[in-house]
């Protein structure tokens, strides 16, 4: 009965330390996962060669917690450099958000007559500057159209035409998840608010 527990420890331990490697960035796993669990698998076959706990006593002690802050690590390094190089993308999702909260709160006090407070209020005061609300206005105006650009400048590439050699094109690389998401989202805001700016006078 006792030789099991060596067995059950190493196992659950190697469970959870391949788990801990595949939770590493893509980068890391591609670089470093064959060898670790290389690794891994050179200690089970010690522990059950040598027939006491001391390999799963290791794997708990040593093995997990390396990885555990290897983890830590790695994805913290990962999501620093993502926002250097996504600056531009988190502010225009926030200008994007900020201008979403805004303008429905606004639409749903006076078209649904829902007991909110005006928003212009929360943010100016009762009675605010005209600078101020002018300010506001212009965000409104171009808050949609800034973060439009914010967020697509990153996923621009010049690229030269197959046939025209001197033909220069831009495209738009391959865009996911929630990246596509607000990018179309700013897209249909900011042609709303062109169409409006150019024939809301003839409506």
């Amino acid at each position: 009965m006792n030789t099991l527990i060596p067995f059950t420890r190493e196992k659950s331990a190697v469970s959870l330390a391949q788990w801990l490697v595949r939770c590493h960035p893509a980068e890391f796993r591609n670089q470093y996962e064959d060898e670790l669990n290389q690794v891994l698998r050179t200690l089970v076959r010690y522990g059950l060669d040598d027939g006491n706990d001391g390999t799963a006593n290791y794997l708990w002690r040593v093995c997990i917690p390396d990885l555990c802050s290897s983890m830590i690590r790695e994805r913290f390094n990962q999501w620093e450099e993502n926002m250097k190089r996504n600056f531009g993308v988190w502010i225009g999702a926030g200008l994007i958000v900020l201008w979403v909260l805004y303008v429905g709160l606004t639409e749903a006090r006076i078209f649904l007559h829902l007991p909110i407070k005006d928003p212009t209020i929360w943010l100016l005061g009762d009675t605010p500057a005209n600078w101020a609300f002018t300010s506001l206005n212009v965000f409104i105006i171009l808050a949609p159209i800034l973060a439009l650009i914010l967020m697509a400048v990153p996923h621009i590439q010049f690229s030269r035409g197959a046939e025209e050699g001197d033909l220069a094109v831009i495209r738009l690389r391959k865009v996911t998840g929630a990246s596509r998401v607000m990018i179309l989202t700013a897209s249909l805001i900011s042609a709303m608010i062109l169409f409006l700016l150019m024939f809301g006078g003839r409506l």
